[in-house]
């Protein structure tokens, strides 16, 4: 069973680490499905992420410039709240 399978449905995925846990086509099959609420992610197998990759197509998508590592916990929760409250959540 991969990763996403084991989410409950509606679930949102939080990617910020490499790995091989995340099968990103996949993860488009089960947003595809309805199965997934969405997905927050900084990385990707191809980077930067080509302009014709399908993830930039979807609105369930958060992505990110890979910059997590980079980043202050406080600067980012900031951020983050910002972005939340300027989207409706």
């Amino acid at each position: 069973m991969t990763l996403v399978a084991t989410l409950a449905p509606g679930a949102w995925l939080v990617r910020i680490g490499r790995g091989e846990h995340l099968v990103e086509d996949e993860l488009i099959q089960m947003l595809s499905r309805g199965y997934l609420g969405g997905a927050s992610l900084d990385v990707f197998r191809e980077e930067p992420l080509p302009a014709d990759h399908p993830f930039w197509q979807d609105d369930r998508l958060r992505i990110t410039p890979h910059i997590a590592s980079d980043s202050l916990p406080g600067v980012v929760a900031g951020q983050v709240i910002e972005t939340a409250r300027a989207r409706g959540y």
